[in-house]
Parts: C-alpha cells; sequence; structure tokens
C-alpha cells in the first residue's frame, strides 16, 4: 500500500519545478533503475511489484494497481525509483570533442543524444539554459539508462563559447547550409553544436561559430533531418 501523500509527491515529480524543489527525479524500469544504482546515484525510494529483480534490496512491494497510479508510462513497468541529482562540477574540462546542445526542447531528441553520445564515449554534454530538462521522465526513460553514465551541464553557451575560443580550439555548428562533414578534416580537440528542432542554433550562438557543417541530402525532396539523427552521424565522424 502507498499513501496518498507519497502518490502526490511522486506524481509532482512529472514538472520541472518539483523536480528543482526537491532535487530528484524518476526512474522506470528494472534496467533504467540498474543503471542508476550501478552508478551510485543517491536512491530516495525504490518501488516494485512482489518478484521483481533488482540491484537494491530495501524495496517497497506495492500492487500493480499502486504503480500504475506513480507511473508515467503509458504501459508501466514493474518498478520506479526515485534518485536525487548528482551534483555536477561544472568547471569545463580539456576535452578533445566538447558537445553543446543550443534550444534542443524534445525530451526523445535529448534523451536519443545522450544515448548516442554515451555509444561513443562521451561523458559530458553542455546544453543552453532554455533546453529540455534531461531529468524529465521522458528524456531519462529515452536514455534508457545513459544518462547515469553522461554528465549534462546547463550553462551559457556564449560564455562556453568564448572560454573554448581563447583556448584556439575550433567550433563548428550543424547547419543546414554547412560543409559537408564527410569532407571535412577533423582537428585534434574541437567543439560540436547542434541547434533547436525548428529553428537551429540561435544567432548569439551562430556568431560564435567558426565553422558551419552538415550532413548533405541526397534526396532534395526532403527539407532537414531530425537532430538527433544528425547529432549521431556527425558524431561517428568525429569519434
Amino acid at each position: 500500500m502507498i499513501s496518498k501523500q507519497k502518490i502526490k509527491f511522486i506524481n509532482s515529480l512529472k514538472h520541472n519545478k518539483y523536480r528543482l524543489k526537491y532535487n530528484c527525479f524518476v526512474a522506470e524500469g528494472v534496467n533504467v533503475i540498474n543503471e542508476f544504482i550501478q552508478a551510485r546515484f543517491e536512491i530516495q525510494d525504490v518501488f516494485a511489484t512482489k518478484g521483481t529483480r533488482l540491484l537494491y534490496d530495501d524495496l517497497h512491494i506495492i500492487s500493480k494497481n499502486d504503480l500504475k497510479k506513480i507511473s508515467f508510462l503509458k504501459n508501466p513497468s514493474n518498478s520506479l525509483a526515485i534518485f536525487k541529482k548528482r551534483i555536477i562540477d561544472l568547471d569545463i574540462k580539456q576535452e578533445k570533442l566538447t558537445i553543446m546542445l543550443d534550444g534542443v526542447s524534445d525530451p526523445g531528441n535529448i534523451g536519443t543524444i545522450i544515448r548516442t553520445a554515451d555509444w561513443f564515449r562521451v561523458e559530458n554534454i553542455y546544453i543552453s539554459e532554455n533546453s529540455c530538462d534531461p531529468y524529465s521522465p521522458k528524456v531519462v526513460q529515452a536514455t534508457m539508462g545513459s544518462l547515469a553514465r553522461v554528465n549534462v551541464h546547463r550553462t551559457s553557451l556564449k560564455l562556453l563559447l568564448k572560454r573554448i575560443r581563447n583556448k584556439n580550439i575550433i567550433c563548428y555548428g550543424a547547419t543546414l547550409s554547412g560543409e559537408s562533414v564527410f569532407k571535412l578534416i577533423k582537428p585534434d580537440c574541437c567543439a560540436l553544436v547542434f541547434g533547436n528542432e525548428t529553428h537551429g542554433i540561435s544567432d548569439d550562438v551562430l556568431k560564435l561559430i567558426d565553422k558551419e557543417l552538415s550532413v548533405p541530402a541526397k534526396n532534395e525532396c526532403v527539407d532537414s533531418l531530425n537532430v538527433a539523427v544528425a547529432f549521431g552521424i556527425i558524431l561517428s565522424e568525429f569519434r
């Protein structure tokens, strides 16, 4: 049995203002939850139906009906956990490849980008202040646990780009009219910026880009490429 107060609290975490207020987020399903447990995220509560096996013993065993009351999924899994957000060091690290997202707003795209970054062993992603919250339930589930390994920093991309340029590191921006990424001679160190699904990279950020690059289309009938798909193609060329 789960209390009405606990149900109300968990349901509130669907909204960003409460995730900020309580500094926690929800993950669902055995595989996703276990990824955060293995990454040593602080656990606040774990709820599961009888017989569920997790890498954590102090479970609250609840019925399937109660799980439906707290799940954010259309088809609830057998488990749900509340984790504390991890405090991430915002000091900009010297990396061979710096990834930035400028105003990417769709949770599915953010989640896919984080999972793709994890595939290519990218440990840090820097997102603009108007990008989608990486701890929203849809993003957490879309990452399939990769959020446990990829640090997502919310910061001013303009300030970050200025700091990177001061180190003489070239900054590329993904646009529709840029040079083909397949013909580009890749430098040892660089930054990659990907923009909003509809409007692309904002003007203020685009001014700080050294060079635009693109994935050339083979079919002129298609006017654009999904940002998460473009991210995967371009990142594969730099890894």
